[in-house]
């Protein structure tokens, strides 16, 4: 799998986040009836990727999650959730975000993972 860009990454002590926009070579344009989005693509105005989330434990991968057939002008703008909240409150309207959604989703998962692992019994 191949990195096109690395959308984000947050680190702490022990853990890393990374966000990175990957090749995708199954993309489905059948939704696309005028063909205006496979004319985007094919002039460069927008790119199509998949994105991973992925959580490392002091090195080790304890998460991930991910989602295909992303669509955008640039990797960058996947990460639409900078300002969503003001904006919300500016129109009245609840916004959701895949980029939060997916951070959300792999902390989650990064801590069931744990939990799990501190509850075995391990015999030297």
């Amino acid at each position: 799998m191949k990195t096109l860009d690395t959308i984000r990454t947050f680190k702490t002590k022990h853990f890393t986040l990374t966000v990175k926009a990957v090749e995708d070579f199954d993309l489905d344009l059948s939704w696309d009836d005028d063909g205006s989005v496979r004319a985007a693509l094919e002039s460069g105005e927008f790119q199509s990727f998949g994105v991973v989330a992925t959580l490392y434990a002091d090195g080790h991968e304890i998460a991930e999650d991910s989602l295909w057939g992303c669509i955008y002008e640039s990797p960058a703008e996947f990460m639409d959730h900078v300002g969503i909240k003001a904006k919300a409150r500016a129109d009245g309207l609840n916004y959701g975000s895949y980029f939060s959604g997916m951070v959300r989703n792999v902390i989650t998962e990064g801590r069931k993972e744990l939990s799990s692992l501190a509850a075995l019994t391990v015999r030297a």
